[in-house]
């Protein structure tokens, strides 16, 4: 599944009931182009970022948020510290997928 598909099933399972007027006030697209979205058109990247910091906001951080962590991170923890963060971010990611979280 692409990335643009797998958004958009997250995005109408948290918000199942909105409609395209709404989600076009909450995202600033366009509702026409909202539509067009939700019916298979390409999404710009800057439109895919929308929905997914609107997603990102929903689970409670940001992806922006992370992304500016993970530079901290990167540029001031040692490589011991950046390699455990690693291991510690792929297990996580290896349980949700067994467990489909």
């Amino acid at each position: 599944m692409n990335l643009q598909k797998n958004i958009l099933i997250t995005y109408k399972n948290l918000f199942p009931n909105e409609t395209l007027k709404e989600t076009s006030s909450k995202t600033g697209i366009q509702q026409t182009r909202v539509f067009r979205i939700f019916n298979g058109s390409e999404m710009k990247l800057s439109e895919f970022e929308i929905f997914e910091e609107i997603i990102s906001k929903c689970n409670g951080l940001g992806f922006r948020d992370f992304l500016e962590t993970s530079t901290k991170c990167s540029k001031t923890l040692n490589s011991e510290k950046l390699k455990e963060l690693y291991y510690q971010m792929n297990f996580l990611l290896r349980n949700a997928t067994y467990l489909n979280l």
